[in-house]
């Protein structure tokens, strides 16, 4: 299944969310709250200015996703991959990476 969004606002949500594929969509400063995303896919999708706090990332893959200026907090992802991102200034407090691959550039920030 493939799904487009377009978010404008906050999710703050105890809620399982899985197995979509978010594909060429702006998600331009929108702010996940304790959100566990299983299996996504995220495929050129513009995360810049994100926020991500209190989620759980397993088994996602992101693919050339732009993801200048993310901010995760008090996260944890686990078996994922990032290929070809664009990762830079991105801020990272109080979060674990658990066996992900990553073959991007880097830069960075944590906190």
């Amino acid at each position: 299944m493939m799904y487009d969004f377009m978010f404008e606002q906050n999710f703050r949500s105890f809620v399982y969310i899985g197995k979509f594929q978010f594909n060429a969509v702006n998600l331009h400063r929108v702010r996940f709250y304790n959100i566990h995303f299983i299996g996504f896919t995220w495929f050129k999708t513009n995360l810049r200015g994100a926020f991500f706090i209190k989620c759980h990332f397993e088994h996602c893959y992101f693919i050339e996703t732009n993801m200048i200026t993310l901010i995760i907090h008090q996260s944890r992802i686990e078996n994922c991959t990032f290929k070809c991102c664009n990762m830079k200034y991105m801020q990272i407090s109080k979060t674990k990476f658990v066996n992900c691959q990553i073959n991007s550039q880097l830069s960075f920030d944590f906190i």
